[in-house]
């Protein structure tokens, strides 16, 4: 601003001078007559002036001493042509000329002056810092208030700009300012500071040239700003880690991988230079790193303890974990809790480090620590502390859902009360069995009388009995695989297909139960059934069919063993007889849809129901038990399907133009979705009837769930709501459900009707807390009483479904209860 005010003041000033000189020429020119005066005079005086460009002077000095020279040059010609008649007149002339020239650049040069004093105090009002840098001495020339205030320092003019660099980088700021004086357009760097006390600053420097040896350098300090920036990446980097550790909570399996996983986000997202979990052994008191991430260095041969009366015990670790809080440790090399392993620390120049403990959900205090460290003195703020706090409650709340899952995951493989397989596992097993393609047998050994054990004894007696029954079964060598099949029922693997040999085993195992002595008045029996592979069958639910029959029929006959004999099985002409009664119920439309309420315990209203499949033969009612095993053999559920589709869908309708808005969950087995036009003719009732698809709920087992995965996902994305039923009964994993299109799940009967026993309980709150932690939605069947009712309220469970509500019915006969609340009391 200055040098532009000043060039133009100049450059009018040299005119007028110009100006001057030029018409005094003329007028000297015109008044000699003599040609060869007037000819010397244009060609050395006005033609000199004629071919001088007077907007090449910078500075009123440099215009003087060109009005000097031309004095000079006009006197020389004058002598050298020897004009003396005109000598008097010129000089006096040309004296008035200087003098006219000296007062103008006077006037020039004092009101540049003003100018560069006005401009002074403007620039001190500036909150920028301004410094006029000599380029080659690199002195200060002048500057502003402001920048004095800046560097901390007085007296600025005269000193070289590089005081105020750091030592280190003295050569590269020197090189730095003649790359700038190079520049002919004005540039901006970032450039590091220190002020008189040494404080380090980082300040935005924009530079211009002033002239060809003075640039104009105007600063300003961002010091505060890029702190508050790294702070802000500092801080995203947080939330990204917390972000990436609460995706880990439903994908991870195992917590050794958990703890790694964590480790590795905090270094490689939260950029800090070591983070490892450790774990208390309670053996020996010790802190043992189980993962870690960064720079592993650091941990070797370290000691890390939580006894407070030794080094190794004091610090922050044994702090965080005895006294269950977070420990900072600002400055790590001057941290006396730290001595213990300050060398370690200086070695991996760590300078500040965060202990959490990790409080488990179930247990009393802390056992776990997470720490990281960072290369920066007083690294942890309020804010990294409370986004620390949250961390560790994630890990926490990750170790507790990995240990649920594990408990859940073994009791959909296993029977928790004996541990050995369930009957979804059995089947498996003879699965592998059967493509093996070699001779075995299937057997299934029955406890006869056991629910009167059950009911004169109670359940405690009875559980000891099959708990003991599974242990001794486990020592009889020749029997390969042993399984839990029912609650009084048993599934062995033998690798044998002889009848004798099969015969000598199964009294073997009668011999070893009669052995046991379970105190008891009542008579403990056994039957046993037998089929083979592959006589009598070659898969696995043949097998497994076939071997029941045959205990059916031993029981029957009140035989102990009974193998599988299909031309004398007293059941097929049974099956056939029904079989024939259904094709005709089927055609005579016999079946109709009873539907029971589900209570949503959140406000006691009902807003869904299940529809159930009543059979109204010539006999009266038939429940389903008797007569859907048959309909999915024959494949004649298919068919029936379709027409019970359709009924719930009109229902559906009725009920909303009489103002009720109510879903209907539908059972779908296995047999019907293995209709390769299931989707199509589904899709097509569906969009014929125009139906609310939201208010269509489909019902499923998790063995249908896992065949047909592929097409449930589709008649989920079509809209429809899939419910995982009968959950709880041994053939559900939660494994699954995080990966399956469900909107929920149904817990079976069996656990709420014994569910105020403990062990059942806890099973019952685990699986509804880790349903609600996937997101979806939980019904109890089977609530009988307001007991049962107000417990899984307590649980967080959103729905019941029971004979305390209502009784299956028909549509007309519950419709009362859609009305209001339904008050089911303490």
């Amino acid at each position: 601003m200055i040098n532009s005010y000043f060039d133009s003041n100049l450059k009018d000033t040299n005119r007028q001078i110009f100006d001057k000189l030029f018409s005094i020429c003329e007028t000297i020119e015109k008044r000699n007559v003599d040609p060869k005066v007037r000819e010397i005079l244009r060609d050395f005086l006005t033609n000199k002036l004629k071919s001088t460009n007077f907007n090449e002077f910078d500075d009123p000095a440099s215009f003087l001493s060109f009005i000097t020279e031309f004095l000079d040059f006009a006197h020389n010609v004058f002598l050298e042509h020897k004009i003396d008649n005109l000598k008097t007149l010129e000089n006096d002339i040309l004296k008035v000329v200087l003098l006219e020239s000296l007062s103008i650049s006077r006037q020039c040069v004092t009101k540049a002056q003003l100018k560069l004093n006005e401009a002074k105090s403007i620039l001190n009002k500036l909150y920028d810092g301004v410094l006029v840098i000599d380029i080659k001495t690199r002195k200060v020339l002048a500057c502003n208030k402001s920048i004095e205030h800046i560097l901390k320092a007085n007296n600025l003019v005269g000193q070289d700009v590089l005081n105020f660099t750091q030592d280190a980088k003295k050569t590269y700021y020197q090189n730095l300012f003649l790359k700038f004086a190079e520049k002919t357009k004005g540039i901006t760097e970032i450039l590091e500071f220190k002020t008189q006390n040494n404080d380090s600053l980082q300040l935005e420097a924009s530079v211009n040239m002033l002239n060809e040896s003075a640039m104009v350098v105007v600063f300003r300090d961002i010091t505060k700003r890029l702190e508050n920036e790294k702070l802000l990446v500092r801080l995203n980097r947080l939330y990204e880690v917390l972000s990436r550790i609460n995706n880990l909570v439903v994908r991870i399996q195992y917590i050794d991988t958990l703890y790694k996983e964590v480790c590795n986000i905090l270094v490689n997202c939260g950029q800090f230079k070591l983070a490892w979990i450790g774990c208390v052994d309670s053996k020996t008191e010790k802190i043992k790193p189980k993962a870690y991430a960064g720079y592993k260095k650091y941990l070797r041969n370290i000691v890390v303890s939580i006894e407070e009366d030794k080094p190794e015990g004091a610090g922050p670790s044994g702090i965080a974990i005895r006294e269950n809080r977070i420990v900072v440790c600002n400055d790590i090399q001057n941290s006396p809790i730290m001595r213990p392993w300050i060398k370690q620390a200086k070695e991996s120049n760590f300078r500040s480090s965060i202990t959490v403990p990790i409080n488990l959900i179930h247990t009393k205090g802390p056992s776990k620590v997470l720490k990281a460290y960072s290369d920066g003195i007083d690294y942890f703020d309020e804010k990294e502390v409370k986004l620390f706090e949250e961390i560790a409650s994630d890990i926490a709340y990750a170790i507790d859902f990995i240990e649920k899952k594990k408990k859940i995951t073994f009791l959909s493989s296993f029977d928790p009360l004996t541990n050995l397989p369930n009957r979804v596992t059995f089947g498996y097993t003879i699965e592998s069995f059967v493509n093996r393609k070699k001779e075995f047998s299937v057997v299934m050994l029955d406890i006869n009388n056991f629910t009167a054990i059950n009911n004169k004894y109670g359940y405690i007696k009875g559980d000891y009995i099959i708990k003991t029954i599974a242990k001794s079964i486990l020592e009889i060598d020749k029997i390969y695989y042993a399984a839990r099949t029912g609650s009084d029922e048993f599934g062995f693997i033998l690798n044998t297909s002889e009848k004798d040999e099969i015969l000598k085993i199964a009294e073997s195992i009668e011999e070893k139960i009669e052995s046991l002595n379970f105190d008891i008045d009542l008579s403990l029996g056994f039957s046993v059934g037998v089929s083979i592979y592959p006589k009598d069958a070659d898969t696995q639910d043949k097998l497994i069919t076939n071997a029941e029959i045959a205990l059916l029929d031993a029981k029957e006959k009140h035989l102990f063993i009974g193998f599988y004999q299909q031309d004398s099985n007293i059941q097929i002409q049974k099956k056939l007889e029904l079989q024939n009664r259904l094709k005709n119920a089927i055609k005579n439309n016999e079946f109709v849809l009873y539907y029971q309420p589900k209570l949503s315990l959140s406000d006691f209203c009902v807003r869904s129901v299940e529809a159930l499949l009543r059979w109204n033969s010539k006999d009266g009612i038939v429940l389903p038990n008797e007569f859907i095993p048959i309909l999915e053999e024959t494949r004649l559920i298919i068919e029936l399907g379709y027409q019970i589709f359709e009924q719930a869908i009109d229902q559906i309708k009725a009920w909303q133009k009489i103002g009720f808005t109510i879903s209907v969950a539908i059972n779908l087995s296995a047999v019907q979705l293995d209709d390769a036009n299931f989707l199509e003719k589904t899709f097509t009732l569906i969009n014929r009837s125009n139906v609310d698809r939201n208010l269509i709920e489909i019902e499923v087992t998790e063995s249908t769930l896992i065949k047909h995965l592929d097409r449930l996902t589709k008649l989920n994305e079509y809209g429809l709501k899939i419910f995982l039923d009968d959950f709880g009964t041994g053939y559900s994993s939660l494994s699954y459900l995080k990966e399956v299109p469900i909107s929920g799940i149904k817990i079976d009967i069996a656990f709420i009707r014994e569910m105020f026993e403990k062990k059942n309980f806890e099973i019952l709150k685990t699986i509804i807390n880790l349903s609600k932690a996937l997101n979806l939605k939980v019904i109890a069947e089977g609530v009988e009483t307001k007991a049962q009712a107000n417990a899984l309220k307590s649980l967080n469970c959103d729905e019941v479904q029971g004979f305390l509500i209502a009784r299956p019915a028909l549509a007309k006969d519950i419709e009362h209860l859609f009305r209001g609340p339904f008050l089911i009391g303490k």
